[in-house]
């Protein structure tokens, strides 16, 4: 359990969640969280992580993420998701 090693928090506990309201809070409280994208033309079924948003209307936008490959600040749009995950 590399966080409670490093980060030691009181407790671990792993939530899941559709994306949307969920991420965007986690994120709006500087938290990076994990997303699930699905059929992505770049990344297929790939986990990334969400450093950022950009929605125009309460479900649609765009995530900004670390691929996990090296690249930061991509931009990928919310209708390639399904799911997120964070550590709370």
């Amino acid at each position: 359990m590399y966080i409670k090693q490093y980060y030691k928090p009181t407790t671990v506990t792993a939530n899941t969640y559709s994306w949307g309201d969920r991420i965007r809070t986690i994120i709006g409280k500087n938290y990076p969280c994990i997303l699930g994208l699905t059929s992505h033309p770049r990344y297929g079924e790939h986990w990334v992580v969400v450093t950022g948003y950009n929605f125009t209307s309460h479900n649609s936008g765009t995530y900004t993420v670390n691929d996990g490959w090296g690249n930061v600040g991509i931009n990928i749009n919310s209708s390639y998701t399904d799911g997120g995950v964070d550590i709370g």
